[in-house]
């Protein structure tokens, strides 16, 4: 029986511009063997830097930091991957208070 190695897949979250740091932001999901792995990401980059550039360099940034983590046993924030079902339930209504915005709605 030959098992055939999977490369793992990589979903980026929001992926936001920090200028203090003169860099692009996101969460990174690593999914490898129904394990999901999260890490926060940057790469450095101007602000107008195309869009395959900055995906390409949070990507790799993922792997390295997930290999690294590996060799180290640094701590890892996991999760179970969840059915389609469960991801597409509405999330739970919340208080307006909790916003910060509820005092000026309701006036």
């Amino acid at each position: 029986m030959i098992i055939k190695e999977v490369a793992p897949q990589i979903t980026l979250g929001l992926t936001r511009y920090n200028p203090e740091t003169g860099s692009f932001v996101a969460r990174a999901e690593l999914h490898e063997n129904s394990i999901c792995y999260t890490y926060r990401v940057s790469v450095k980059a101007p602000p107008h830097a195309e869009f395959e550039t900055i995906v390409r360099g949070l990507k790799a940034q993922t792997l390295r930091r997930h290999q690294d983590a590996k060799e180290k046993t640094q701590k890892l924030i996991r999760r179970a991957v969840r059915s389609v079902l469960a991801r597409s339930r509405a999330p739970a209504a919340r208080d307006k208070q909790s916003f910060g915005i509820g005092a000026f709605l309701s006036a």
